[in-house]
């Protein structure tokens, strides 16, 4: 038994490192199949709020258009048109053209990842290896050697935000502040764009504002939004592709996944989200395009969400893109490129499992866009509105939270109906019974192996190493890999130990009780990871569980004829009883739920 662990492995054990607090698996089920009947419910909810929303003061001048989409397909739509409208369109639907403004960024950086897997750009070179003109041999106040091509993506530059109008003022909005006359020499020395709000700055203009301007941080070291950093990469898009930079986004993005109504010149008036509120729709934003140039319908937007939340792990061999790369400001919040990413606590009631929410917005005078991914809930939305922008944010709560709720609910009950039951080897007195609930999700109710009661050793090992109680309960998560073999497909997943307390009571008992440690991989044993387990599947349900260390596979026990199995002999304990050179031992870690 555990409690005869020899001094050598012990030592060992002595320096694993535990997690603490607020630490649940932030994923504990592969995601959900959906479609519109599915979450009706939520669906429901969302309209009716959005109902009321939509017939206060806030939208009598503002149009919008939603979409929410699987990755397979639409789910849900709504479209509201302003009571006053401008010359554009006087009914919004799916067809109905926006101003992408920043998601404009998702294209180009997806243009820079595709570059990037063709072997014609370098994330970790200098910017100013693919931008002719930048002075990387000293002299100004950029150290553009300094400066990679991931910084520009992920903002951590140090580059000044906007290039063109001085913040996109003009004269009079710089005299309403109070601001000085700037001398006839000053003006000269500065690109003509810089004061001229019709005129839009070119390649060489961008560059030389660059170049002169003073950085906002040193390369690296701190995160500053920087709509000129993506004007760099769309000079640097153009000299590595020998096209122009709209011209290449058209080419292999826009066309190859038949993006229609998405264009960088503004389209017919008949079909624009064109309101009475001062806007910018037809503003040539020149050398800014890839900044937020482009024009978008809900269904274009929905479709390339769609194609990013199917592909995000495959554009490059060697990229995650919805990994963050940087802190953003406050607690929750981290960048990538160019995603906005939130995480978050607070909309899961009844658990400490974390959200993740890849989110990138935009905005120009009267035009706003917001992008959502949710990777755990398989879930896309877009968000276009034109009008009073104040109207956003109540949106993006009435619209996420009863939806991934929604979609939370229908994954606990897909983890009840296809995993949770029981298991049990045939001429063996080994089994396994496995239950959901909407607090620990899929978890270890009670494991027998050779006729010992694995969790009674178990618990008192993992108890004495983290010093923290022995109230623990053992959950399973996927691990993303399938395996194939004489059994036909299995999903392959992980043990994890969580201390279980309550989900709320420790919120504010200690400022180290979110500090966490990721490690799934706990112990092996004869080559072999000692928490794997392989669901074998049979038409998509669930119809043999094997442990792989112990040798055995057991058969579902409700439903299905007992499968036979074969199993090693002994019992978890005895993997610490036999010579030490047998185990590859990692590391041990703890996860403890608040």
């Amino acid at each position: 038994m555990f409690s005869s662990i020899t001094g050598p492995l012990i030592a060992l054990l002595a320096f694993s490192q535990y997690a603490a607090a607020s630490c649940e698996p932030p994923v504990a089920f592969l995601p959900p199949r959906l479609d519109s009947t599915s979450l009706e419910s939520a669906f429901t909810n969302i309209s009716s709020k959005l109902n009321y929303f939509f017939s206060t003061p806030a939208f009598a001048k503002s149009s919008v258009s939603i979409q929410i989409s699987s990755s397979d397909e639409t789910l849900w739509s709504a479209y509201h048109t302003a009571k006053k409208n401008g010359n554009g369109t006087t009914k919004i639907d799916g067809d109905s053209v926006y101003r992408n403004a920043s998601n404009t960024k998702i294209f180009t950086a997806l243009a820079v990842l595709k570059q990037h897997a063709e072997g014609r750009i370098d994330l970790d070179g200098p910017v100013a290896q693919y931008v002719p003109g930048l002075n990387v041999s000293g002299g100004g106040n950029v150290d553009w050697s300094a400066i990679s091509v991931r910084d520009v993506m992920s903002h951590v530059s140090g580059l000044q935000d906007n290039s063109g109008p001085l913040a996109v003022l003009g004269a009079a909005g710089a005299s309403a502040l109070g601001l000085p006359p700037v001398s006839e020499e000053v003006v000269a020395s500065l690109p003509a764009c810089e004061f001229n709000t019709l005129l839009p700055c070119d390649a060489e203009g961008l560059v030389d504002q660059l170049s002169a301007a003073q950085p906002v941080f040193p390369p690296h070291t701190q995160s500053s939004y920087s709509n000129a950093g993506y004007g760099l990469l769309g000079l640097a898009i153009e000299n590595v592709t020998g096209m122009t930079y709209e011209d290449y986004i058209t080419s292999y993005i826009l066309e190859p996944l038949k993006l229609k109504s998405t264009t960088f010149t503004a389209p017919s008036s008949k079909t624009g989200a064109i309101l009475v509120v001062e806007n910018q729709w037809s503003d040539n934003l020149g050398v800014g395009n890839p900044a937020g140039g482009l024009y978008t319908s809900s269904n274009d937007m929905i479709t390339f969400l769609r194609y990013i939340l199917t592909n995000y792990n495959t554009i490059s061999p060697t990229i995650n893109w919805f990994q963050p790369l940087t802190y953003s400001t406050g607690s929750h919040s981290f960048l990538g490129a160019p995603w906005e990413i939130f995480r978050t606590t607070e909309i899961l009631p009844q658990t400490n499992r974390p959200v993740t929410i890849i989110t990138k917005g935009g905005g120009l005078d009267g035009h706003y866009s917001y992008s959502i991914l949710v990777l755990d809930y398989n879930l896309a939305v877009s968000i276009l509105l034109a009008g009073e922008l104040s109207a956003l944010n109540p949106l993006l709560e009435y619209i996420t939270i009863p939806l991934i709720r929604g979609v939370e609910d229908l994954a606990q009950q897909d983890l009840k109906d296809r995993y949770a039951g029981s298991y049990a080897a045939q001429n063996l007195n080994s089994s396994l019974v496995l239950t959901q609930s909407t607090t620990q999700s899929l978890h270890v109710e009670s494991w027998i192996s050779n006729g010992t009661n694995v969790l009674v050793p178990l618990t008192e090992f993992v108890a004495a190493q983290a010093g923290l109680g022995d109230n623990i309960y053992y959950q399973l998560i996927p691990t993303f890999e399938m395996r194939q073999g004489r059994r036909g497909t299995g999903e392959v997943w992980r043990i994890i130990n969580v201390l279980d307390t309550d989900a709320q009571s420790g919120k504010d008992s200690g400022i180290w009780n979110d500090y966490c440690i990721s490690n799934f991989d706990l112990v092996s044993y004869g080559g072999k990871p000692l928490t794997e387990v392989v669901f074998w599947m049979d038409r998509d349900v669930v119809k043999e569980v094997e442990l792989s260390a112990f040798g055995v596979v057991m058969g579902r026990e409700w439903g299905w004829s007992n499968l036979g199995g074969v199993a090693i002999h002994g019992c978890l304990a005895e993997v610490f009883d036999l010579d030490l050179s047998f185990i590859n031992l990692l590391h041990v870690d703890m996860v403890i739920k608040e």
